[in-house]
């Protein structure tokens, strides 16, 4: 792991040192490349971190360190799991125990940023709750001892009403029986794989359709009111113009698709600057124009005229999450019976809208 981290950091430094220069095509294709080899050493790092993990998981061969009720109750979930109790009908669903959903879900916050910075809140039942969303702000200020009543401010409501976020695992018997690493932990770790591909879909660009989140990207979410587009094509005073739309006192990061992000690496500004440029410290992200980049493959990538390129946003301020706080599971031991597999069907309660448009402005393809 040292040495392939050793290895990124030196060709980050190399494509770093040529961008610093004139470059000439054969220096773009080498830039791309080491692009290129730095993300599957990205890939190849995040794999062994997930193994040290498993293993370090492994060698305790043990519930993780847990007392009283909350050890018994996962003891008794594995036993579920593991279609080891009789007691129960294997038909009807079963909680999660709150270690193991508090677990699942802070594994998902660690694997999407939005969920990381957005305004969260957790709810007890699936009612939902309300927030005040300003649809036209108040009237200016006024010095003296007897300001004017303010008649401007007007307030709209987001309702955020968690809806129901399917998943479905499928496991060999024999593993299940015999599995080193505990049995939840397993089926947890597909479960967020599952669940946050779809949240972070849904959180970029859903419709809302029955509870579901509203993403950044769609109009009635975000008016096109939020929207810029500048010259001809993927251009640098678009991404310019972006910033510059953003209103002072926001904390934003750049939404961009990889596949984009190649195209944005080589535009310059007025003053023939790279408004890209590279971290070249572990743990910092990459910057557009000072501000950093979050890649996401769920971002639109066509580059089409008229179509979204990028959005720049303040998650914090302008996006809201509501989660429930149980999760429940279903254990199939017999409908993958012919196949000798376990499934496992379970959901969470949640939703997500924007609660501040302001906080987003999107860049679009110009004509």
């Amino acid at each position: 792991m040292k040495k392939l981290k050793e290895k990124r950091a030196a060709l980050i430094k190399e494509a770093g040192d040529i961008l610093k220069g004139d470059v000439t095509p054969e220096l773009e294709e080498r830039v791309n490349a080491i692009h290129q080899e730095v993300e599957r050493i990205n890939v190849l790092l995040d794999a062994e971190e997930r193994q040290a993990a498993f293993e370090a998981v492994a060698a305790e061969h043990r519930v993780e360190k847990t007392s009283g009720d909350l050890k018994d109750a996962i003891e008794e979930f594995r036993s579920i799991l593991k279609v080891e109790k009789r007691d129960i009908s294997y038909s009807e669903n079963v909680f999660a125990p709150k270690g193991f959903v508090a677990e699942l879900i802070k594994s998902l916050d660690e694997r999407l940023f939005i969920r990381e910075t957005a305004r969260r809140f957790t709810l007890t039942q699936q009612e939902g709750i309300t927030i005040p969303r300003r649809t036209v702000r108040m009237g200016a200020a006024t010095w003296g001892n007897s300001p004017a009543a303010d008649t401007d401010l007007a307030l709209g409501s987001v309702i955020l009403k968690p809806a129901p976020l399917n998943g479905l695992v499928k496991i060999d018997k024999r593993v299940v029986k015999v599995s080193a690493l505990p049995i939840e932990r397993v089926i947890s770790d597909e479960m967020v794989d599952r669940f946050a591909n779809a949240l972070e879909d849904a959180y970029l660009t859903g419709d809302g359709a029955n509870d579901t989140p509203f993403g950044i990207f769609n109009t009635t979410a975000v008016p096109v009111a939020r929207d810029v587009t500048q010259g001809s094509g993927i251009t640098a005073e678009s991404f310019i113009a972006a910033k510059n739309k953003l209103a002072s006192g926001y904390n934003p990061v750049w939404v961009i698709h990889p596949d984009v992000l190649t195209a944005v690496e080589i535009l310059k500004d007025g003053n023939g600057q790279y408004i890209f440029v590279h971290s070249f410290r572990a743990g910092e992200p990459d910057t557009i124009l000072g501000i950093p980049v979050m890649k996401s493959a769920h971002a639109p990538s066509a580059t089409t005229t008229g179509s979204y390129i990028a959005a720049l946003g303040d998650f914090g301020r302008g996006y809201a999450i509501a989660d429930v706080e149980a999760m429940e599971m279903q254990v199939l031991s017999e409908l993958y019976a012919a196949t000798n597999q376990i499934g496992y069907k379970g959901y969470l309660l949640t939703t997500g809208n924007v609660i501040d448009p302001e906080a987003f402005v999107r860049v679009k393809v110009g004509a």
